[in-house]
């Protein structure tokens, strides 16, 4: 789903049983555009990769992806970090990543470390790396893209709900009151 010209949210719920009661869990993806480069904001499940490999292949199409960025090294965010740069020989890992070559065996040419206030600038859209005021991980980052105005926060402000159809690809500003 096109939220601004140049980002897309991608994937959306996970479902959990709770009793008889089916609950959805915030697990998304985001897609940052710009002119001359491109970034994955978290990954998803390894479960998403075929929905995430054809969604890619027609966003990105030729062009690539240059980075990943996932907002801490927890499966529902980094869960696809290998798949990625199987597919884009040219892209790196960047932001907090202090600890992934330990957790998947990304060698260091892959890394790209980015401190607070460090920005990837996309050509028109420009990705800061924010300091994460609620760590889900010691390397957790948020990330602030500055012609959307988009926080990224990882799990931070992330809601479950009970699901109905439909509801999976919508804003909580659109969820019906219940």
């Amino acid at each position: 789903r096109e939220l601004a010209p140049g980002l897309t949210w991608i994937i959306g719920c996970i479902a959990v049983g709770h009793g008889d009661t089916l609950i959805h869990s915030h697990a998304s993806a985001y897609l940052v555009k710009g002119e001359t480069g491109s970034a994955l904001i978290d990954t998803g499940y390894p479960r998403h990769w075929p929905e995430l490999d054809v969604i890619l292949d027609r966003l990105l199409g030729d062009r690539g992806l240059d980075y990943i960025v996932p907002t801490h090294p927890e499966i529902p965010h980094a869960g696809l970090v290998v798949q990625l740069l199987d597919k884009y020989p040219d892209s790196v890992v960047a932001g907090d990543v202090r600890d992934y070559h330990a957790y998947f065996g990304i060698p260091e040419s892959r890394l790209l470390s980015v401190p607070d206030g460090g920005v990837l600038d996309l050509g028109g859209m420009r990705l800061e790396v924010a300091n994460a005021v609620i760590l889900d991980l010691p390397a957790t980052v948020w990330l602030f893209e500055h012609t959307t105005r988009t926080l990224f926060v990882a799990d931070a402000f992330a809601y479950a709900h009970k699901h109905s159809e439909g509801e999976c690809h919508l804003l909580s500003s659109e969820l019906p009151l219940q």
